[in-house]
């Protein structure tokens, strides 16, 4: 098994915040058991809300999702994957089974309300190593920790026969996917073994809802949160600052990952490549990265999509891209209102240099650091200017835009807003400059 290259685990992060945006839209109310139900050590937490149905003539994503045309493409896409599954397994006692239980699967997850959780229990590294052993198996001390991960899914159902049909679909895959190992229309505990040291995937419905754990203590700990019992993520500090910081009226879907936690389970818990793992980490500023959260949701019609980044101590190393005062909301009213892209940040140029130098020397990039830091040096001397007096006379703020009005279409004319604090001195600077 080897480790996640770096630029695929920055992939996956995107990908799983791209597509949590896109959950629960337009939202029905939350289901408040979800959240409920998630561990107080949760190191992931993923939760969407039900879709609704949109509105018919309205404006915005909602009128979007209602439209008579949309609706029908979603229609011919249903089909169009019936069709497809009873093609490819043509032949087969399983296709029209596949073919009916497959899309309302996929119609469930995607219109139904649910979450995910993931948790690390150290508790359960020890006997999956020693059944493995007894099994004449052995694990690389680095490996053995994935034992300890508890990754639930609680998606909810529906009531009554809409449960039933929907558990019966699942079953239905279950069995082709298992080749007959899982039998039956009811999912009791059904258990199918990964490869995975320690882990498999158990399938159990609880009233109007469906629980998937890879260990027998996430669907006890579910059902106990189903059943009323608040396990206390709500409370936890770094979600509640997130949480707080990203909150939304009708909110959609929310993504959160405690960075510090899976951090510190990293270094206890997966041997040498946790470790330097997160030596590299505090090799770049990561380690005062304490959690990250997004969530996405509706206003006035809109899709809004809001991101926290907490980290604890001044901002530095990677984190001095940030180190500015902030944007201050007057410097939008500056943007048209038809622009089609807004991006704005906010940094110290000479504290971020003054970082990047450090970070450059710790990788044994000092030289090369230096050296393009010294041409940049030298075209700037042809006109008399300093870098640092290149800087000096703006605010350490930028909004970059585009607009049709402006001329511009996406990328075609963008325009550039730096709120100028000492104006006899940016002058004497563009006329240096020009």
């Amino acid at each position: 098994m080897q480790s996640m290259p770096n630029d695929l685990a920055a992939v996956v992060v995107f990908l799983a915040t791209w597509f949590s945006s896109l959950l629960g839209l337009p939202p029905e109310p939350r289901d408040e058991v979800l959240l409920r139900s998630a561990p107080a050590d949760s190191l992931v937490y993923l939760e969407w809300s039900g879709r609704g149905q949109g509105v018919v003539g309205g404006t915005g994503w909602e009128g979007l999702v209602a439209d008579p045309e949309i609706v029908g493409m979603v229609r011919e896409a249903d089909a169009a994957l019936r069709r497809l599954l009873v093609d490819r397994l043509e032949g087969s006692e399983d296709a029209n089974r596949l073919a009916l239980a497959v899309p309302e699967l996929l119609k469930g997850i995607l219109v139904q309300p649910g979450s995910v959780s993931v948790r690390f229990d150290s508790k359960l590294v020890g006997p999956a190593v020693q059944q493995l052993r007894e099994a004449g198996k052995e694990i690389p001390p680095e490996h053995q920790g994935i034992a300890g991960i508890v990754a639930t899914l609680i998606l909810k159902m529906g009531e009554g026969t809409a449960a039933e049909e929907l558990e019966r679909h699942l079953a239905n895959v279950l069995k082709v996917v298992t080749d007959g190992g899982v039998k039956g229309d009811k999912l009791d505990r059904a258990t199918i073994p990964l490869k995975f040291p320690g882990q498999n995937l158990i399938f159990h419905r609880h009233e109007g809802y469906l629980i998937v754990s890879s260990q027998a203590g996430g669907i006890e700990a579910a059902i106990e949160g189903l059943q009323g019992t608040d396990h206390g993520l709500s409370k936890q500090s770094r979600f509640q600052q997130g949480a707080e910081r990203t909150a939304q009226t009708r909110m959609g879907s929310l993504f959160w990952i405690d960075t510090k936690g899976i951090q510190q389970t990293m270094s206890t818990s997966f041997g040498l490549p946790g470790v330097m793992a997160n030596g590299v980490a505090a090799l770049f500023g990561l380690e005062r990265l304490e959690s990250m959260t997004c969530t996405s949701g509706m206003e006035k019609g809109e899709i809004v999509t809001r991101n926290w980044t907490a980290i604890s101590g001044a901002p530095t190393k990677v984190f001095a891209l940030f180190s500015g005062a902030g944007i201050p909301r007057e410097q939008f009213e500056h943007v048209p209102a038809d622009a089609d892209l807004v991006v704005g940040a906010s940094l110290d140029p000479l504290k971020a240099l003054s970082e990047f130098q450090k970070l450059a020397a710790a990788v044994d990039r000092r030289e090369k650091f230096d050296e393009a830091v010294g041409e940049m040096q030298e075209f700037f001397d042809e006109v008399g200017i300093k870098l640092p007096d290149l800087l000096k006379p703006f605010e350490d703020h930028i909004v970059v835009y585009d607009s049709p009005s402006s001329g511009g279409l996406f990328l075609s004319g963008l325009v550039g807003l730096v709120k100028v604090k000492d104006q006899e001195q940016a002058r004497v600077l563009v006329e240096d400059v020009v």
